[in-house]
């Protein structure tokens, strides 16, 4: 399995407090302290809480024939263009939300190429994981949380006319609250 790590800790907390918690907490550890507390410790540090948010579209590039099916059923033809289209639309729509970081989930994994060509550099790629939706949704939530957000609120790729003020609402709903879900009109 893949293993992705983050500077963030170490560029919030400087190069001398962040080596200084991490030689503290391997002291504790080799005092007896149990991991799941050290890693709540490390996680949730309670003089800095993280108010990172990530708005994140799950999409599959365009090209790829296997997404959105019922297109081609009702319409007939591959509609490249018009995935295509809706796509650009959707992330022009949620580039409106202040203050949280775009990203896009995609699929294929081996198609960021084409992805990154699409959607240009100010958003951040990374690939889908699992063999279902619901694998790969989980596993996306998994990943930003991991990464340090502590609020994310996903949407797919195929919603141009979803006004940003639903993204705002969601963010207001999930915001420090661990617990929570908000599920919207899309």
């Amino acid at each position: 399995q893949p293993v992705l790590t983050s500077a963030r800790r170490w560029e919030r907390d400087g190069w001398w407090r962040r080596s200084a918690r991490n030689v503290m907490l391997q002291a504790l550890f080799f005092a007896g302290v149990a991991p799941e507390r050290l890693a709540n410790w490390y996680s949730h540090s309670p003089r800095r809480r993280s108010t990172r948010e990530a708005l994140v579209v799950m999409a599959r590039v365009p090209s790829d024939r296997r997404g959105k099916s019922l297109l081609p059923r009702v319409l007939g033809g591959d509609h490249v263009e018009l995935r295509r289209a809706l796509l650009l639309d959707t992330l022009d729509a949620v580039r409106g939300v202040a203050d949280v970081d775009l990203f896009v989930a995609f699929e294929p994994a081996d198609s960021i190429a084409e992805m990154r060509g699409l959607v240009g550099d100010g958003t951040r790629l990374f690939p889908q994981q699992g063999d279902t939706l619901g694998d790969r949704m989980r596993n996306a939530f998994e990943h930003l949380y991991a990464v340090g957000y502590s609020a994310v609120v996903m949407i797919g790729s195929d919603l141009p006319s979803l006004p940003s003020s639903y993204l705002a609402e969601a963010f207001e709903h999930v915001r420090d609250r661990p617990d929570a879900l908000a599920i919207g009109p899309a």
